[in-house]
C-alpha cells in the first residue's frame, strides 16, 4: 500500500502498523487515571473494559496501558454513539451474561523483527461466545510494528459484534447472500482488488471481514482527507451509477436504520461517508490518506518500530502535531519527515516547526466548523423529534373525538 501526502512532491511511503518504547513515570498516578477513565467509559457505553497490569508494593495490580489508550476508545465509539454500543452490549449480555468487553491485550508485535519472524501480526479480534473484543499491543519497554489502540481497528471488531447480533436475527446465510448479490458477480480473494467494490483489500478475504471493514471505513473516513464518497458511484455516460461498494455502504446504513430509526446521531454520523472530502489543504499541503485518522486525537503511545530501524529516527526528538495526526521530525540526515501512526512517512523538503501556528489555526477553523455542524445538526433532530410529537398529539387528539348526529364532539378531559 502506498498514500500519498503532497506538498510539492512530497510522497509518503507505507511502512508496517505503529509501536513506540513508553515509560511511565509515575505508575501509581497512571493507575488511578486509568481506573477513573475506564470506570466514566463503562457507563457512559455500558461496557467493561480490561487491560494488562503489573504487580505492584503490597501486591498492588497497576495499569499498563495509558489515559491516551482510552482516549482513543472514546473517540472511536463515540462515532457509533454510546446509544449503538450500549444496545449491541445488552443484546450479548443476555445473550452470554456478559457484557460487551474491550479487552487489552500485550502481544508480540514486532511482526518481521520479532524472534519468530512473524508474517502477520493480528492486532484485533472478536470472540462472540465470550463478548469480547481484544485489542492486541505491545508491552511497556518493547517495540513493536502494530497496534490495535487505533479507530479503525476498535470499530472494525465492533462491527463484528454488530454483525452477529443482526446474523442472528436474520440469518447468516440470508444476509450472506444479498450481500453477494451486492458485489454483482464479483468474488472474494481476487487477484486485483478493485476499490470500487472493496474497501480495503483486506475487505476482499471474506464476507464477515468485508462487512466489518466497509462498516468501519465509513464512520472513521469522516473527515477531509479521507473521504471515500468517489468510491461509491461511477459515472456511466451521461448516467451516474451506484457501485458494489456504494450499495453495500447503503446497505449497512438499511441495518443501522433498522435497528435504531430514532438514533439520528448514529444516522448523521454515518452519512458523512457520502460527502465528506478526499483530500484537505493546510498550509500549502494536499492531505489524503488514512494517516489522517488521527488528526486531533490524543498522541498514540507508539511509534513504528520499522522508522527508528529504516529511517535513522530518534523518537525522543519527535513533536506531535495534533493539526496533521502525526509525528515531525529529522532523521540523522537532516531530512523533515512525517511519521504517522498507521506505519506511513513522508519527507516534506521543509520544517514543519515553522507551520505550526498556522496549521493549529486551520484546525481550530475546522474543530469550530464541524461544532457548528454539529449543533445545526442537532437543532435539526430537535425539531424533527418535536414535529413527531406534535404528529402523534394531533393523532391522539384525533382519537379523542367523537363524532354524534353528524356533529364533531370533544370529548371532555377532567381537569388535572
Amino acid at each position: 500500500m502506498t498514500v500519498v501526502l503532497l506538498w510539492s512532491s512530497m510522497t509518503v511511503t507505507a511502512l508496517a502498523a505503529p509501536s513506540k518504547t513508553y515509560v511511565l513515570r509515575d505508575l501509581e498516578q497512571n493507575n488511578r487515571e486509568i481506573e477513573e477513565l475506564a470506570q466514566e467509559l463503562e457507563e457512559k457505553y455500558g461496557i467493561t473494559i480490561l487491560y494488562p497490569t503489573i504487580t505492584w508494593e503490597n501486591s498492588q495490580q497497576l495499569a499498563t496501558i495509558v489515559p491516551e489508550t482510552l482516549r482513543t476508545l472514546d473517540e472511536a465509539l463515540s462515532l457509533v454513539t454510546s446509544r449503538l454500543v450500549r444496545k449491541v452490549s445488552s443484546y450479548y449480555y443476555d445473550l452470554n451474561g456478559r457484557r460487551l468487553t474491550f479487552e487489552y491485550v500485550n502481544a508480540d508485535m514486532r511482526g518481521p523483527y520479532s524472534d519468530t519472524n512473524q508474517q502477520e501480526v493480528q492486532v484485533g479480534g472478536f470472540h462472540r461466545n465470550t463478548s469480547r473484543v481484544r485489542l492486541y499491543i505491545p508491552a511497556l519497554e518493547e517495540q513493536g510494528v502494530a497496534t490495535g489502540d487505533n479507530p479503525l481497528t476498535i470499530i472494525h471488531e465492533f462491527a463484528h459484534a454488530f454483525h452477529f447480533m443482526l446474523t442472528d436475527r436474520y440469518g447468516y446465510t440470508a444476509m450472506e447472500k444479498r450481500w453477494l448479490e451486492l458485489m454483482e458477480g464479483d468474488s472474494f480473494a481476487p487477484e486485483h482488488v478493485n476499490d470500487r467494490v472493496f474497501v480495503t483489500e483486506y475487505a476482499s478475504t471474506g464476507y464477515d471481514e468485508d462487512f466489518a471493514e466497509t462498516f468501519a471505513h465509513a464512520f472513521i473516513c469522516n473527515r477531509a482527507g479521507l473521504g471515500i464518497s468517489h468510491r461509491l458511484s461511477r459515472r456511466e455516460g451521461k448516467s451516474t451509477v451506484t457501485t458494489s461498494l456504494g450499495k453495500k455502504v447503503a446497505y449497512i446504513e438499511r441495518m443501522l436504520r433498522v435497528a435504531m430509526p430514532d438514533n439520528l446521531e448514529m444516522l448523521d454520523n454515518f452519512r458523512m461517508v457520502y460527502s465528506t472530502p478526499v483530500s484537505a489543504s493546510a498550509a500549502g499541503l494536499r492531505l489524503s490518506g488514512l494517516h489522517l485518522l488521527f488528526i486531533n486525537m490524543p498522541e498514540p503511545r507508539t511509534i513504528p518500530l520499522t522508522f527508528l530501524k529504516s529511517l535513522y529516527v530518534n523518537e525522543r526528538n519527535t513533536v506531535w502535531f495534533p493539526s496533521l495526526g502525526g509525528w515531525y521530525c529529522k532523521d540523522s540526515f537532516g531530512n523533515h519527515l512525517m511519521l504517522f501512526p498507521e506505519g506511513t512517512y513522508g519527507n516534506s523538503g521543509r520544517d514543519i516547526m515553522e507551520y505550526q501556528a498556522e496549521l493549529d489555526a486551520k484546525l481550530a477553523e475546522d474543530l469550530a466548523c464541524a461544532e457548528r455542524l454539529k449543533q445545526e445538526r442537532a437543532q435539526e433532530r430537535a425539531q424533527r423529534a418535536a414535529q413527531l410529537r406534535q404528529t402523534l398529539e394531533a393523532a391522539q387528539e384525533s382519537t379523542a373525538q367523537q363524532e354524534d348526529g353528524g356533529t364533531l364532539l370533544r370529548v371532555s378531559q377532567p381537569a388535572a
